[in-house]
Formats: C-alpha cells, sequence, structure tokens
C-alpha cells in the first residue's frame, strides 16, 4: 500500500487508473494464472503487481506495461485479450457508463459514434494518450492510438515496451468493448506499431 500510495503521488504525464490494474490482477487469479505472470516481474512491475491498488490512483502507463508484457510471456495473445477485455469491461466501462449514457441520448448509439469519441472517455481513465479515429465506411475504419509524451529517441525503450505485440493486443482488447456496449458483432485488429503511435482497423 505504502508503494501505491506514494506512486499516486507522482502525477505522471503517462498513466492508466488503478481500477485496470485491480480487474486485471483480479481475472488472473481468478483464472489460476496470477503466479505464472508474477515469475516474469521485476522491479516496478511485480511490485505493482503485488500490492494493494487503490481503484481512483493513477499508475505509470510503463509500469502497466510491464504487467502486459508479462501475461503475453507468461501465456499467449488471446490471454492478453480476455485479461484486459475483461478487465475494461468490469472495470472501466461502469465508470465511464453515465458519459456514454450522455453521448449516446445526443448522437445515437453506433460503434462509430464511440469510437470517435474515445479521447473524451479516456480523460477519465488514461493520461498521455490521443486517438484518432477515420471512418472509411458504415462498417469500419482506422483507428490510431498516440503516446503524447513519450518521444523518440529519448523514450525509445519505452516505446519498444509499450508496442508490443502484447500491448498492441490489450488495447485492442480495450477497444472492443466498444461492441459489447453497441450489441454488435465486431474485430478490432492491429496494423502497426511505429514510433509512438499504433495502428488498428475496426470492422463490425
Amino acid at each position: 500500500m505504502e508503494w501505491a500510495l506514494a506512486h499516486r503521488s507522482q502525477g505522471s504525464h503517462s498513466a492508466i487508473k488503478g481500477v485496470m490494474v485491480q480487474h486485471t490482477v483480479q481475472w488472473l487469479r481468478a483464472a489460476g494464472k496470477d503466479q505464472a505472470v508474477l515469475r516474469c516481474l521485476e522491479g516496478e512491475g511485480r511490485e505493482l503487481f503485488a500490492s494493494e491498488v487503490f481503484a481512483v490512483e493513477w499508475i505509470e502507463l510503463k509500469t502497466f506495461g510491464q504487467i502486459v508484457n508479462a501475461v503475453g510471456q507468461a501465456y499467449d495473445l488471446p490471454t492478453v485479450h480476455d485479461a484486459f477485455h475483461t478487465a475494461t469491461r468490469t472495470g472501466t466501462l461502469p465508470r465511464l457508463q453515465p458519459m456514454i449514457d450522455s453521448v449516446v441520448r445526443l448522437f445515437g448509439l453506433a460503434p462509430a459514434t464511440l469510437f470517435s469519441r474515445l479521447d473524451l472517455f479516456n480523460k477519465a481513465t488514461v493520461r498521455g494518450v490521443s486517438t484518432r479515429w477515420i471512418e472509411e465506411s458504415p462498417k469500419g475504419g482506422t483507428l490510431t492510438l498516440s503516446y503524447d509524451h513519450y518521444t523518440l529517441p529519448a523514450d525509445a525503450s519505452i516505446l519498444r515496451a509499450l508496442g508490443t505485440q502484447a500491448v498492441q493486443h490489450a488495447w485492442a482488447a480495450s477497444f472492443s468493448t466498444v461492441f459489447d456496449v453497441c450489441q454488435v458483432r465486431g474485430t478490432v485488429e492491429p496494423i502497426s506499431a511505429s514510433g509512438n503511435t499504433l495502428t488498428y482497423r475496426a470492422r463490425w
């Protein structure tokens, strides 16, 4: 707990709400996968994984990325997807529901409506990340995610760690909860990772 409180007080420009850590660890424990993930962690990532984390605290994005990559290392990309899709659906979405309801009342319920307003939702859940939606058809488009406060060459090692296949698929899993909200079938697939930008294709 002491580590979590100290970490929260740092006020990082690139961070994610602790609720994602909480629900990720809960899912891994329920699935009996937490110990294998813990063995793949060291330093701050290991300490975070084993700590009591508050839902409202901000966690360094690069430290959370260590947990994402450990899940990928210990298991596989489908496990990454399941863990972070569930964590978003059970942890983050309930906190965003009033905001989502307001958007839906004004603009209607459709995946494109929500994808095009991810930056609005992200303000409550993540710092230092921006998204851009380009609609390509009535049933899909391209989504880009940028790490706004990490730059090359200074943050090359951080960006490599936040651009791995595991991290790309974790973001895709979170984005795919848009389809849960809209109650439609769809996919979000990583296309590329370059510099501080990840690119995805969404179809439904």
